[in-house]
Parts: structure tokens; sequence; C-alpha cells
């Protein structure tokens, strides 16, 4: 139903608000399918060519492709574009996940049930990197595929929990 009612449109244009906007922003967009992170990352770049002239900061990278990445060195902020599709931890190598590396203030992580997975991917890359301030927005959505899984039980506790202080989302 999300997706009928545009919340990953309306949440993509949160964040662009964000990163063209304001200072020192580390925002990640992704969802478990490529395709899908390409169509999140197009809504970004349509809204930012489509600013007006005046409104506009200057980019100082640009990549379109999956992962994609919008940054204004002028702001110290950037969105990242990925995509969870095939991200398994390969032995010996480094630990996989979305994000790894910064600190975010902004997520947005589209189609949850999905992630091949979301708890090393969602959980341990991006909410363990994400420090707690009211200046973050991380925004996790998706259709629940069944009863079972990550993005239910994350549901069902911060549910459970929205009162007591015990979960940091909020459902």
């Amino acid at each position: 139903k999300g997706r009928q009612v545009y919340v990953t449109t309306l949440t993509e244009l949160l964040i662009a608000h964000r990163v063209f906007f304001q200072h020192d922003v580390n925002a990640l967009t992704a969802s478990a399918d490529r395709t899908k992170s390409e169509e999140m990352g197009k809504k970004l770049f349509f809204a930012y060519d489509n600013l007006p002239w005046w409104l506009k900061p200057k980019s100082s990278r640009r990549i379109e492709s999956i992962p994609g990445l919008l940054e204004f060195d002028t702001l110290n902020s950037r969105v990242s574009i990925q995509h969870g599709a095939g991200q398994a931890k390969a032995k010996g190598q480094q630990r996989a996940g979305l994000g790894r590396g910064g600190t975010r203030t902004v997520f947005h992580m589209s189609e949850a049930q999905m992630f091949p997975n979301a708890a090393e991917q969602i959980e341990a890359a991006v909410l363990r990197g994400t420090h707690a301030s009211p200046k973050v927005l991380g925004i996790i959505e998706g259709t629940f595929a069944g009863d079972t899984g990550w993005f239910v039980e994350k549901y069902e506790y911060a549910k459970l929990h929205r009162d007591d202080g015990m979960s940091r989302l909020t459902p």
C-alpha cells in the first residue's frame, strides 16, 4: 500500500530537501533490488535537476549509476544510492552491509522485507552506524511478506516498545 500512496517518492523528497539545503548531511537511500534503487536515485536527480537556478546548490560529484552519489562540497552534504541484492559476506572479506564506513544522519531503506540478509545489511550496518540525535531522519519501509522475518520482528518490537523507550524505531 505504501507504494500506492507514494511513500518512497515523499521520502526521497524529504532526503533531497535535507541534502540540498542543510549542512553536514550524510544520507543513504537503498532498496533490496538494484532496479528499485535506480528508480529511487532518479527521483533524487530529477528533484535536483528541476530546482530553480537560484535555489540549486552546485554539486561537486554526481554518479547516476548504482552505487550512485550526489555530493555538495560547499554544504558538506551527500546522498549515496545503493542496493542490497547480492551483498553477502565472503570468507575473509570485510563485513558486508549498506553504508559501511560512514555515520549516517539520514537514511531510507525501501522494500526492507526483501533484503537477503537484513540483520547484517540494515541493522548491523545502517542502524548501528547511525548515532542517536534529533537530527537523524531514518525511514525503513516495505510491505509485509508473511508474518515472520527481520522486518516484521523490528516492526512488532517497535510497536510493543513505542512508549517505554526500549526501541529507537517508531512504527
